[in-house]
């Protein structure tokens, strides 16, 4: 009886090796085949980056996306809001002054 258990726990073993070894290649297939429609995937996208990434340092040389005046201040909420507040002030103010320069001008025709 001591004999016909052990062989029946040697069993048991060797079935869960076997399990567990067919279960470890199902899983390494499974990680090839998904590195692989990755790598598809992600190919054409790394080029078009690329490509995109060289035309924005072309540009940047004169147009400076990037540079962000904001941020360079580094204001917290109130500060933006007395920032936009001023550059309002300061556009009606120019407005003004355009009305006022047209009004002369036609004044003089």
């Amino acid at each position: 009886m001591v004999e016909t258990k052990s062989k029946n726990v040697e069993s048991e073993v060797i079935y869960f090796n076997k399990f567990f070894e067919e279960l470890e290649e199902q899983y390494s297939r499974a990680q090839k085949r998904y590195r692989r429609q990755l790598s598809k995937f992600f190919e054409p996208l790394v080029s078009k980056y690329r490509v995109a990434k060289e035309i924005k340092k072309q540009t940047d040389r004169y147009l400076a996306s990037d540079f962000n005046l904001i941020e360079l201040i580094d204001p917290d909420e109130n500060k933006v809001s007395d920032i936009i507040k001023k550059l309002k002030n300061a556009t009606e103010e120019l407005i003004d002054e355009f009305v006022e320069i047209y009004k002369q001008k036609e004044n003089k025709s």
